[in-house]
């Protein structure tokens, strides 16, 4: 099956999913797995051109230094991703992502976790860090070396886990001080169709500015 939506914002907000996503458009793919017990759905959405805006979850998990500049945007005008790929498998007791990947001009985010439909609990993890810093590594190789093995400065990214029913979950968050070379890999080169979704001048929303 295919699925698509020009408007992905008012689409989760119509399905009761959330109400802090602005704009956007969705694509969802997939294949209904009959040979397997309770016919899971395995598939894949691709998200484009959205911000999140006052979205409490994603709030808490940027409270670190490195990060507090982006939760501050994220009150106002909402924080710009370029692109989104949540490969993830449906069954009739849980939602799982696996792997799924978040850019724009501010964060990378990856995602792993899952949702249990029967107990209404999540028990979501992950890594986010900020895009400049994903950027300067890509585009100035002798920094990469330093940062790999710790010669970097500061906090530069964070691990966080999201557990807990899903209507009031627990939100922890790890500083760490350097980006594991898998970060990189993953959100740079993971994306299914090869493209690396940097901010461009055709973009729905320019680099957002400090």
């Amino acid at each position: 099956f295919d699925l698509s939506a020009d408007d992905f914002g008012a689409l989760a907000a119509a399905l009761g999913a959330s109400t802090s996503v602005r704009e956007g458009a969705i694509r969802i793919d997939g294949v209904i797995d009959d040979a397997q017990p309770g016919s899971p759905i395995r598939g894949r959405a691709v998200l484009t051109d959205f911000r999140m805006v006052d979205a409490p979850l994603l709030g808490q998990i940027l409270t670190f230094p490195s990060l507090i500049g982006i939760a501050n945007t994220l009150q106002g005008r909402g924080i710009a991703f370029r692109r989104g790929e949540l490969p993830f498998t449906l069954t009739d007791d849980t939602l799982t992502i696996d792997d799924g990947r978040v850019r724009g001009s501010q964060l990378g985010i990856l995602i792993n976790g899952t949702l249990d439909r029967q107990t209404d609990t999540i028990d979501v993890q992950g890594e986010v860090a900020p895009a400049t810093l994903i950027n300067n590594l890509l585009g100035n190789v002798p920094i990469v070396g330093q940062v790999l093995t710790g010669g970097g400065e500061g906090v530069f990214a964070a691990t966080y886990r999201i557990n807990g029913p899903r209507d009031n979950p627990t939100v922890s968050v790890n500083p760490v001080s350097v980006i594991a070379p898998g970060f990189i890999r993953r959100i740079v080169g993971g994306f299914s169709d090869g493209e690396i979704p940097e901010e461009d001048p055709g973009s729905k929303f320019p680099a957002d500015q400090d």
